[in-house]
């Protein structure tokens, strides 16, 4: 990884190491960061398959309709954005309610924006079959690194100290950009066999929620088995009849101040705020109905600059 003032990033990594050495000798004990647990539900000894959900519009907010949503994560009010296609790649910085694109980064042309995610304070993202990477700070969006991956990059998450990303396939890898090491964690799987298009990826309480491409559905995956846990029939969100094959269902955030979730796709005008009902004993399939238009969706302003 290539970052700005190098030299006095490897100062304070020299002091911290030497800090932990004296406290490792003289035995102090440095505190230890808690691990996310993904709880899984109680089956009582039985195994069912995964938990059944549907979902809640709660609000709808504008969304870029030429943003082809390859990753999204939120934090405070604000949504930060991948953007993918060849020339048209970028980071952004979205309000909201209003769907403002308040900051943005544009990708070389070369490159294709994939799955980002917040990562140690800065943001993380990937590239399609650039089997590239970089960070960027999250304030400015200015670049302070790069990686390199050996496989596509598609969805991208943080998991404690852990960076994990899909490649379109059922693994799911760690990968560190300080070393561009990256290797399998596990296959995921439901009712025992696994489950391939893995995309778009999102940390929520330790558990991970997935898209799958192509799919109108949404997985939670327990990280310590790979199993998936649960599953959201997602029908009905985006019912247009008329939005393009490649207009799919792809963008999940969780904002853990607020608790909010967002969901979104490629090209579609909205951004959806929903909540999750488990339906398993319900007896119910029905999907969700339609979500509600949204008020003020006219307000949607996007900034044009560059590409």
């Amino acid at each position: 990884m290539h970052i700005s003032h190098a030299a006095r990033g490897a100062t304070c990594c020299a002091v911290l190491t030497c800090l932990v050495s004296a406290l490792t000798v003289s035995g102090a004990a440095a505190p230890q960061h808690r691990k996310s647990v993904c709880r899984t539900p109680d089956k009582g000894g039985g195994d069912s398959g995964p938990d059944r959900y549907r979902y809640k519009v709660r609000n709808v907010y504008p969304h870029d309709p030429t943003a082809f949503t390859e990753g999204l994560i939120a934090d405070h009010g604000s949504l930060y954005e991948s953007t993918g296609r060849y020339g048209e790649s970028e980071v952004r910085r979205v309000d909201v309610h209003s769907g403002e694109v308040i900051q943005r980064k544009a990708l070389d042309a070369q490159h294709f924006g994939e799955g980002i995610t917040d990562y140690k304070g800065q943001l993380v993202q990937l590239t399609y079959k650039g089997k590239q990477g970089f960070i960027y700070d999250k304030r400015s969006l200015e670049e302070t690194g790069e990686f390199s991956v050996s496989a596509e990059g598609w969805g991208l998450t943080s998991l404690d100290d852990r960076l994990i990303m899909s490649d379109g396939s059922s693994t799911l890898y760690s990968i560190d950009p300080e070393t561009s090491r990256q290797k399998p964690l596990f296959q995921v799987t439901e009712n025992g066999r696994k489950v391939d298009k893995i995309n778009e990826l999102e940390t929520v309480d330790g558990c991970i929620y997935a898209n799958i491409f192509h799919s109108d559905r949404i997985i939670k995956i327990d990280p310590r088995t790979g199993k998936v846990i649960s599953s959201v029939d997602m029908t009905g969100l985006n019912p247009d009849p008329s939005r393009p094959y490649s207009a799919v269902l792809n963008g999940i955030a969780f904002d853990a101040r607020t608790r909010k979730m967002y969901v979104t796709g490629k090209l579609w005008n909205h951004v959806y705020e929903i909540t999750l009902k488990n339906v398993s004993s319900s007896g119910s399939t029905a999907p969700s109905p339609p979500a509600p238009e949204p008020q003020g969706a006219r307000r949607c302003k996007v900034q044009r600059h560059g590409r």
